[in-house]
Order: C-alpha cells, then sequence, then structure tokens
C-alpha cells in the first residue's frame, strides 16, 4: 500500500459518512475472502488448475490476518509463523491424508501506485499438488494488472472501481495459472 499520497485523504468521502476511507480499508471491504472465493468460484479454478473436480473436494481454511492484525496478537503471530514454517518444509497445511491433496494459498494481495507506471493490483499465490506426501506439482508466484478506477475518485466511482478490482483480481489468477503452474 505505498506511494498513494495526498489522494488517500479525499478517496470516497461521500460514500464513507464515518469517515475517510484508506486504500486499505477499501481493499478490504471491495476485495475481501469472501468476493474473492466467489471471483475464484466464477473462474472454475479447480479445473483451471488442472485437478478433476469430482476428484477434489474443495476445504476452505480461515483467511491468514492481516499484517496489522498480528502485530498486536501473540497468539495469530505464531500460527501464521507455524503456517509459513510447513510451506517452507514442503509439509501439508492441514492434517488430511488424502492421497488426492492440494493446497492454493493466497499469498499476498496489495494496490501499488508508482507515478511512471500507474496503478497495479498484485496478487500471489502458492499451489501445490500432493501424492502422498511428495509434492508432484507447485507454482509460486506473484501478477499484476492495471488499475484505473480503484481507488475510486468520487461516490459516482464507487461501482466502477470495485467492478475493476474484482476482474483484476480474476485476471492475475488466471494469469498467475497460465505462466506459473506447471501442467
Amino acid at each position: 500500500m505505498s506511494g498513494f499520497g495526498l489522494v488517500g485523504a479525499a478517496i470516497d468521502q461521500a460514500g464513507h459518512k464515518k469517515g475517510v476511507a484508506t486504500v486499505k480499508d477499501l481493499m478490504r471491504e471491495y476485495l475481501g475472502p469472501e468476493v474473492q472465493l466467489s471471483e475464484l468460484d466464477r473462474l472454475e479454478y479447480v479445473s483451471m488448475l488442472g485437478l478433476d473436480p469430482a476428484k477434489y473436494d474443495v476445504v476452505l481454511q480461515a483467511p491468514t490476518p492481516w499484517n496489522e492484525d498480528l502485530k498486536n496478537n501473540p497468539e495469530l503471530k505464531a500460527e501464521v509463523k507455524a503456517l509459513n514454517k510447513k510451506i517452507k518444509a514442503s509439509e501439508r497445511i492441514t492434517e488430511s491424508t488424502n492421497p488426492c491433496y492440494a493446497e492454493l494459498i493466497t499469498t499476498h494481495i496489495f494496490y501499488h501506485k508508482a507515478m511512471m507506471y500507474g496503478s497495479n493490483l498484485f496478487t500471489g499465490w502458492v499451489f501445490r499438488e500432493f501424492d502422498g506426501n511428495k509434492i508432484t506439482r507447485e507454482g509460486t508466484g506473484q501478477v499484476k494488472n492495471p488499475l484505473e478506477n480503484f481507488p475510486p475518485k468520487d461516490e459516482t466511482m464507487i461501482e466502477a472501481a470495485q467492478i475493476e478490482l474484482r476482474d483484476a483480481y480474476a485476471k492475475d489468477f488466471a494469469e498467475y495459472v497460465e505462466k506459473k503452474v506447471p501442467r
């Protein structure tokens, strides 16, 4: 969330009567976990990842906390540290012992605005497919897509900003699968 500057103070004042919404607030509102899952479902992400939907049941885990939430909560911080340790050790992140097992983890989503390059939505994922306890396929990386309407300049642009952010997220995922996940 860097490079936003003074414009952040004026974002969407009319649409948020309780106070000025920051880019982080708008990202949480417009692209929360439910919206992300809805976009992935719309894309039929299980099939996009080359998995047989009849063979794989999707199990959702609780979203990882925001960095701000971790700072004040040592228990959450320890949970995220343990998750990262499992990923680095090539271990499954759940206790599942199913032979057909795969994981899709969103590692980060952030907005970046740079004077020379414009605004972009960066999204990173880790995909891992297991046979037993051995990773047979893995794709890690991030992609970005440009944004023109997000953050909204005024209340008339809110819907366009929401749609654009969801579309950029969906494009990010499709591009990630195409470029970063081996077939």
